[in-house]
């Protein structure tokens, strides 16, 4: 378990560096624009960091209970309620995540065996697509952890941690 928080931590880290140089990119061509530049590669390069940043940061967003949830019926449930609510949301998250990652790799050797290259960059599409399955194999390993927390609550009859 902590080998897996920090790969997370790693990935989180470095999603967060790639966004931070995307900013100092799109400033940096605002600048050369005003003298009547430009850099064309700016704009190819910010959407697959943005893409990259997402990916990379998603499975650390669900371990800090980042993501958006509507817990509403859940505090009403009472703390068994909550607790079933909890795991019901993990089920879900590991099975998106295993989904996506499941086609996220499929994708990744098509994309592969097409040889495509980015327009501007001329990189190969398969290069930048490796984060889909990456990152959502992280978020499932995640959302694994996350359902045996639910469960151990669950057991204990404990309320699930608030995030704040």
């Amino acid at each position: 378990m902590e080998f897996l928080r920090r790969v997370e931590t790693a990935a989180h880290v470095l999603g967060a560096i790639i966004l931070g140089l995307v900013v100092l990119a799109i400033v940096s061509n605002v600048v050369v624009r005003a003298f009547g530049g430009c850099m064309l590669w700016v704009e190819e390069l910010s959407g697959y960091a943005v893409i990259w940043g997402v990916y990379l940061g998603g499975a650390y967003t669900l371990r800090e209970g980042r993501h958006v949830k509507v817990d509403l019926v859940s505090e009403k449930l009472g703390v068994r309620g909550e607790a079933v609510m909890r795991l019901a949301g993990d089920i879900a998250s590991l099975i998106f995540g295993a989904v996506i990652t499941w086609k996220g790799a499929y994708l990744l050797g098509v994309a592969q065996q097409a040889q495509r290259h980015t327009p501007l960059l001329e990189l190969p599409v398969y290069i930048l697509m490796i984060v889909l399955p990456v990152g959502m194999a992280l978020f499932t390993l995640e959302a694994v952890a996350d359902a045996v927390v639910a469960v151990g609550l669950l057991r204990a009859g404990q309320r699930p941690k608030k995030f704040t």
